[in-house]
């Protein structure tokens, strides 16, 4: 019930797919090994396995300590039965061949080899940015594949304070190491999730969703500052918050981060609308040409990133036009980033230019697999287009990635609800009203369809 690395993870969402996909196969391997080694080995290792999974499944970052658990489930047998495949002599004779002399010399030769060549194409994976676009992941590391993510400016400007070392400040996750990294202040939360009450946890979400209860929590804490890194749209409610707030005055912004102090304390400061005017200048200024060629690896993608991030806050200042012009931008230096691709479909959405629109959440949702809200909205534009086998299709690949988004199920009742299918629309709806219980208008329409009524 936390967030980022500490999210159980079989309610993981959004993550490497591949990697607990992996690791569920390897339960049901080491269940399989169990049984048909029976005997042979150890209880110790048994339990570490049933200990390292267990642990995994609560925190991720447990997943090493399994793997090695994993590993030493297949050594280190005792003299009981022999294992499975030694009950059939031409299987023994085969594992014997390969168990001693040149046979085992030529056997590690090739787990060797494969081990290296599957070693390099995984790290090379791993190092690039496709990979991580392709899952929809905003943190990238290594080569400078992180640009977009750390308050600098913002950062630099607190730090400048004389009191710097003194002040209280509210910050999320993204901003935190940085600040602590730099002396900005004393932080409100850093990235040591496990030092922790649950209760703070608790706080930290309450503030990231905005409204009146996190005004009440920056009370609470007695804040001096509030410095948070935007880049990964987490705080956009918060942000919407401070942006309306009469006791908040917006006193510095640069491509990730964005600074607030108490407006008391700045009576005379300059106005939101010229920062975030400054921020967007700034921004296009320092970024070379779309048509430059790059030397290092991820600078174009990286390029992309920061303007992805400055978007989402002009968006959530009410600047659509500026939001615009960047995801324009960005897009010329990283035309599959599934982010921007998704981020201009919604601007374009809101102003009804459903084709436009539609052609960007494609492209969106081909390059994240597991785009769930990109697969939504591009149903909901090939509704608007009349084209409903096509929207149906886009609302089952997203309820295949999560079955219980309640809104694909709601449009996906809509959608069949105007084809005529009375069954499909009604089972959808109950599905809906399942999961979204305190939707109003999804059961009055529920109810109105099924009593006959369109």
């Amino acid at each position: 019930e936390t967030i980022g690395e500490m999210v159980p993870l079989g309610r993981t969402f959004g993550a490497l797919a591949n990697t607990i996909l992996i690791y569920r196969l390897s339960l049901i391997w080491s269940l399989i090994w169990i049984v048909v080694t029976w005997g042979r080995v150890g209880w110790l290792r048994i339990l570490l396995v049933v200990v390292g999974a267990w642990a995994t499944w609560e925190s991720q970052r447990a997943i090493g300590f399994y793997a090695l658990a994993f590993v030493l489930l297949h050594t280190g047998y005792g003299d009981g039965d022999p294992v499975w495949w030694r009950r059939y002599e031409p299987l023994d004779r085969l594992a014997t061949r390969f168990e001693s002399g040149p046979g085992a010399l030529v056997s590690g030769m090739a787990v060797l080899g494969v081990s290296v060549v599957v070693a390099v194409i995984w790290l090379a994976a791993l190092a690039s940015n496709d990979f991580y676009l392709g899952e929809g992941v905003a943190r990238r590391f290594g080569g400078g594949l992180t640009p977009a993510h750390y308050p600098v400016h913002v950062a630099a400007e607190l730090a400048r304070d004389p009191a710097a070392t003194r002040l209280r400040v509210v910050n999320n996750l993204d901003a935190a190491g940085y600040l602590v990294g730099h002396r900005a202040g004393r932080v409100y939360i850093d990235g040591r999730t496990e030092a922790y009450p649950a209760e703070l946890w608790h706080e930290y979400r309450q503030l990231l969703a905005g409204g009146e209860s996190a005004l009440a929590i920056l009370r609470k804490r007695r804040t001096d500052r509030i410095c948070l890194a935007y880049g990964s749209g987490t705080v956009q409610p918060l942000l919407r918050t401070l942006l309306g707030a009469a006791d908040w005055e917006l006193t510095a912004v640069d491509e990730s981060g964005i600074l607030w102090q108490p407006r008391q304390s700045l009576p005379n400061g300059p106005a939101a609308a010229d920062l975030l005017t400054e921020a967007r200048d700034r921004l296009l200024t320092a970024l070379p040409g779309p048509e430059q060629r790059y030397d290092g690896a991820g600078s174009r993608t990286g390029a992309a990133d920061r303007c992805a991030a400055l978007a989402g806050l002009m968006e959530v200042a009410g600047r659509p036009d500026d939001a615009h012009r960047l995801l324009r931008r960005g897009l010329l230096y990283a035309p599959d980033h599934a982010q921007l691709s998704h981020n201009l479909g919604n601007l374009l959405l809101s102003r009804s230019e459903y084709t436009a629109a539609a052609v960007l959440f494609e492209r969106a949702a081909r390059g994240n697999r597991r785009a769930v809200g990109t697969r939504i909205n591009l149903a909901v534009c090939y509704y608007r287009l009349g084209r409903l086998s096509a929207a149906e299709d886009a609302l089952l690949a997203a309820l295949a990635i999560d079955p219980r988004r309640g809104s694909a199920w709601a449009n996906l009742a809509e959608v069949r609800r105007r084809h005529g299918d009375r069954s499909g629309a009604m089972a959808a709806y109950s599905r809906a009203v399942e999961l979204l219980p305190d939707d109003r208008n999804l059961r009055g329409r529920a109810a109105t369809y099924r009593n006959g009524r369109r």
